[in-house]
């Protein structure tokens, strides 16, 4: 304590060992600790080695230090319970007092020794004083007790009234609860009759509507069935009025039938009559015909005109006449075709391209070309694709169309037709190949001499030799112009 520490023990109860409270340590900075190693944790932090563990306990049998007793009440600034500080010389007073009050027995104090030894060496005289103030002492002291018996005495009967009172109160509530019960019973019992009432009425009701509801389905059941049989029998009545008039109207096929067939009797036999005399009289014609006559004698005879040959026409006639056949198509089917009827080729040019004569000129034929491809492929189709590969095994209409693979797409169209026409004509067809690779390499790898010989004499088929081992521009006007009129054809 001469460190600058202080203890202080707040004190909860009184009893015969002692008083019982909580113990605290204020520290010189103020900083309160209740447990040992709060303790040693500071004292090992500010390094402090003159104080050890030893010299703090927590014991309240201690009377060392500041003692704290509660009054009950509380601050009206701060709000906190206020307390009453004894001292040590205090404390042990305040402890005599209340053991004396209780009537435990007197704790025993150390007093000091050598103030006592003294008197005893001092006279009779102060010994003689001693004496007294013993007796005046234990006077006082019984006084006291006398008082404190007093004291709780009154307390006693304070406290016994104060029990009566409370009995009363207690009674009192114990009362009125009953009575409150009683008329919470009442009420309970009152409601729980009104409900029983009201539910008894309730269901009352419900039985009587439902008991209208039973008689309203069951009128309304009634109603349905009478409206059943009246529909059955009106159902019943309009099948046997069709079954009626089924029967008349087979009455009236079968006579139909009947004057059909003899009018049909009559008309062909008519029809036989009018066949037989328009043969008699084509046999008669045509032996008139054939009756030789003489060129003097036809009655209408006239000279042949003179022709003058077309100016700047350089192709030959079987050439010329395939592009004014071709010119014709694309100006009568050509929009239906897709064909720009603006940028169509004039005749000039179409000359120029056969010829070779015009770049320009032989990209525009071209591009008439691909466009004819294009649409023979869709429709009328080429004739079992599965044998019409491209060298990368494509089918036509999987192939991409352009000027550099003109010729050999249109090869392979135009064989396919050839060998659609010889099964056609003659019912035969090369056999299958075994794989793509064999299609890839020629559809004619397994085919039989006849099958061939019947292909070579094939005027589509020999068509298609023409391109196989030349580009198409390569070709005379002639045979371009025949594969230009063969797609137009086979549009």
């Amino acid at each position: 304590m001469n460190n600058g520490w202080r203890r202080e023990t707040t004190i909860r109860e009184y009893t015969k060992s002692g008083i019982r409270g909580e113990v605290v340590y204020v520290a010189p900075c103020g900083k309160r600790f209740k447990q040992y190693p709060d303790i040693i944790r500071y004292l090992e932090k500010r390094g402090i080695n003159n104080i050890k563990r030893e010299n703090f306990s927590f014991s309240t049998k201690l009377i060392i230090g500041d003692f704290l007793r509660p009054t009950g009440q509380n601050d009206n600034n701060t709000g906190e319970e206020k307390y009453i500080r004894y001292t040590e010389d205090q404390m042990n007073d305040e402890i005599d007092k209340v053991r004396k009050e209780n009537g435990w027995k007197p704790r025993k104090r150390n007093k000091p020794s050598n103030s006592r030894d003294g008197s005893r060496k001092t006279n009779g005289a102060e010994k003689t004083d001693q004496q007294r103030l013993e007796e005046q002492y234990r006077l006082l002291q019984r006084l006291q007790v006398e008082a404190i018996e007093r004291e709780k005495k009154r307390r006693d009967e304070q406290e016994q009234i104060k029990l009566q009172k409370e009995a009363m109160r207690i009674l009192k509530e114990a009362e009125k609860r009953d009575k409150l019960d009683q008329a919470k019973r009442e009420r309970e019992s009152k409601h729980q009759q009104f409900m029983e009432d009201k539910r008894r009425k309730q269901e009352e009701q419900n039985k009587l509507k439902q008991e209208e509801k039973m008689k309203k389905l069951q009128e309304i059941e009634l109603k349905r069935q009478q409206n059943a049989i009246y529909k059955e029998q009106e159902r019943e009545r309009r099948r046997q009025h069709m079954v009626l008039i089924k029967q008349l109207d087979v009455k009236k096929k079968n006579d139909e039938r009947k004057r059909n067939m003899e009018k049909m009797r009559i008309e062909k036999e008519k029809e036989k009559e009018r066949r037989t005399e328009t043969r008699k009289l084509e046999v008669e014609i045509i032996n008139e015909m054939r009756k030789p006559v003489e060129d003097m004698a036809l009655p209408d005879s006239k000279h042949l005109p003179d022709l003058p040959r077309i100016e700047k026409l350089k192709l030959c006639g079987e050439a010329f006449a395939n592009i004014l056949m071709v010119f014709e198509f694309l100006h009568n089917f050509g929009e239906t075709l897709g064909f720009d009827m603006e940028s169509l080729p004039t005749m000039t040019s179409f000359q120029s391209a056969l010829l070779n004569e015009d770049i320009e000129s032989e990209e525009e034929m071209l591009s008439i070309m691909s466009h004819l491809v294009v649409c023979a492929i869709e429709d009328p189709g080429v004739p079992m694709p599965l044998k019409q590969l491209t060298i990368l095994g494509q089918n036509l209409r999987q192939a991409d169309i352009t000027n550099t693979n003109l010729s050999e797409i249109l090869r392979i169209f135009i064989q396919g037709r050839a060998m659609a026409e010889i099964k056609l004509f003659h019912g035969l067809t090369p056999p299958e190949p075994k794989d793509k690779k064999e299609a890839i390499l020629s559809p004619f790898v397994n085919a039989d001499e006849a099958y061939m010989q019947l292909l070579s004499e094939n005027k589509t088929y020999q068509i298609s030799q023409w391109i196989k081992d030349k580009p198409f521009l390569c070709l005379n006007a002639t045979h371009k112009s025949e594969i230009i009129t063969f797609l137009c054809n086979e549009l």
